[in-house]
């Protein structure tokens, strides 16, 4: 069987936590306890297929592991940044992923983005979504329908304020006006925006309970509805503040690695050039090449991640060469890693 995976079951962190394999026969379900992934099912594994599921349940499992915590106590830089991101719920995941936890009316969504810019496009959407003067967009923003439900309501209300002197064709008018507001929000998931259209659709033909015209009641009814309204459209401000407050967080910790990037390439650019006598004190040397590597150790995020390793490799190889004086060599390493990281500049 080519692919014994069956299904995948993770946590809120998106981590593997149960998986099932099918050798063509049975199924085996794999789960990780306590830190260790053990196989559930009753029926046993030979020891070579167990292994080899086992391994495949690790690789998944780290895939999507969070692997960048603050460490408690240590006030740095990397653990400042590491916090502001967990702050608005970003989260550093394996392979340069950024995975995000957002709070949809009350329930938790959770989106993994590939690289640090896609999850800031991701804000730019969410913003547009819900509040954006874009009028070539193919959907209104909630906002201004709201609002445009909103200024309805006060419409149907002046007839409602007015019934006595209302004539005919005003009444039924409103109703109108009333019944395609109703209309509006009848597929609407928000508590706040089902609980208007209640208020609305019993408002139709302005009848009460009893099923006598009642303008009075129906005053009372759309009076209720539009603030339910006004508070999602508050709610939705409130959302658009956050949003841009993460996206400008996303943005500072893009603008960081990008920082640290070419500071470590300005210093290697320095080591690189620097004389023969300097490259004969291999301790300074070593401790110039280990501020480099600092500063790309928290080069955690698509797209810097994967050619940061290698510069890293490469000045991990420079170190190497220069403990046993091939100092040309090293260079060489130095050289290389400067190019890598000039590629993602």
């Amino acid at each position: 069987m080519s692919n014994p995976i069956r299904e995948v079951i993770r946590n809120v962190k998106k981590q593997a936590v149960r998986i099932v394999f099918n050798d063509g026969h049975d199924d085996y379900i794999f789960i990780f306890v306590d830190g260790h992934i053990v196989c559930s099912s009753a029926k046993k594994l030979d020891e070579m297929t167990f292994k080899k599921y086992r391994k495949q349940f690790r690789a998944i499992f780290l895939e999507n592991r969070i692997i960048k915590e603050a460490i408690r106590g240590k006030n740095t830089a990397e653990n400042t940044r590491l916090n502001l991101l967990k702050d608005f719920h970003c989260y550093v995941l394996a392979k340069g992923k950024v995975l995000i936890v957002y709070n949809h009316d009350g329930k938790t969504v959770e989106n993994t983005y590939k690289d640090i810019d896609s999850s800031i496009r991701a804000q730019d959407h969410i913003m547009e979504k819900y509040f954006s003067n874009d009028t070539e967009l193919k959907k209104a923003p909630e906002i201004i329908r709201l609002f445009s439900n909103i200024k309805a309501i006060d419409k149907v209300r002046i007839t409602l304020f007015d019934w006595k002197n209302a004539s005919e064709t005003a009444i039924t008018a409103s109703d109108d006006v009333l019944s395609k507001t109703a209309k509006n929000l009848e597929r609407c998931r928000n508590e706040l925006k089902k609980s208007a259209h209640a208020q609305l659709e019993k408002s139709a033909g302005f009848i009460d309970s009893t099923g006598k015209k009642n303008p009075g009641a129906v005053l009372a009814r759309t009076c209720v509805a539009e603030n339910k309204i006004q508070k999602r459209t508050e709610k939705i401000k409130a959302i658009d503040q956050y949003t841009a407050k993460r996206k400008t967080v996303l943005q500072l910790e893009k603008k960081q690695m990008q920082l640290n990037i070419i500071e470590a390439s300005f210093k290697l650019k320095m080591i690189l050039h620097s004389s023969d006598a300097f490259f004969q004190n291999k301790e300074v040397v070593n401790s110039r090449l280990g501020q480099v590597l600092y500063l790309l150790q928290s080069i955690w995020l698509n797209p810097y991640l994967d050619p940061v390793k290698e510069a890293r490799k490469d000045i991990l190889e420079a170190k190497n060469k220069i403990s046993k004086n091939k100092i040309g060599e090293a260079k060489k390493f130095i050289s290389r890693a400067i190019n890598l990281l000039l590629t993602i500049q």
